[in-house]
């Protein structure tokens, strides 16, 4: 039974193929309130639904069929997002700088201090959350962003460029007084409470840059 601590820390996902130590890995990491889902081999875990939560994974490199390292690469192509970190005896150099240019979290190696292991895994598990909830902010801001009218979205990219007021009114054939109106009513639909601010949220947007020819401006 999963204890509502182990909910709210997250999962942990384990892969490996030793059986044995997969057991004492997950026995070590529930006593440390941490749910942890085991897995023999990669398939079976890239068969497994995603966890929408809060989660980690944990990942042997020396497998069969499919090492580590080439989870690793299959989860960047399906942009798995979760930290991911190495616990593996037969890690080289070479695979330890592969793991980390991929964006591995940790490359841990085999034995390692029970402490240590779950100080890495909770940290893994609090820089999901973080990501969560900055992921779910911008989220947010994107779709109040995309309310915006067409002149006003044209005029918060070109504010995100780093460009000022006076720049915009010239670049688009405005007054700058009318970029000032539009620039107000930006930050009162983004709730932004002041211009660095509103620099701050636009920063944060991933949204595409746009031209001219790419925007049907609404009448401003």
């Amino acid at each position: 039974m999963i204890s509502r601590n182990e909910d709210n820390l997250g999962k942990v996902y384990l892969v490996d193929d030793d059986r044995d130590f997969l057991a004492s890995l997950v026995f070590l990491l529930s006593k440390a309130d941490l749910n942890c889902v085991p897995f023999y081999n990669a398939a079976d875990f890239l068969a497994s639904a995603i966890e929408v939560g809060p989660a980690c994974l944990i990942i042997d490199q020396a497998m069969p069929l499919m090492s580590g390292i080439e989870l690793f690469r299959e989860l960047n192509l399906r942009n798995y997002k979760k930290p991911i970190a190495f616990l593996t005896a037969v890690g080289t150099v070479s695979s330890a700088v592969e793991a980390l240019k991929l964006g591995a979290a940790e490359f841990l190696e085999k034995p390692i201090e029970p402490s240590i292991l779950i100080d890495k895994v909770k940290q893994c598990l609090e820089s999901d959350r973080r990501a969560m909830i900055r992921s779910s902010e911008v989220d947010e801001f994107e779709k109040k962003f995309r309310r915006l009218t067409a002149r006003e979205l044209e005029i918060g990219m070109l504010v995100r460029d780093g460009l000022l007021s006076k720049q915009i009114a010239t670049r688009l054939g405005l007054s700058i007084k009318t970029i000032e109106v539009h620039r107000s009513h930006i930050s009162k639909k983004l709730d932004a409470k002041s211009a660095a601010q509103l620099l701050q949220i636009l920063s944060q947007l991933n949204l595409p840059q746009l031209n001219n020819e790419q925007i049907q401006l609404s009448s401003f």
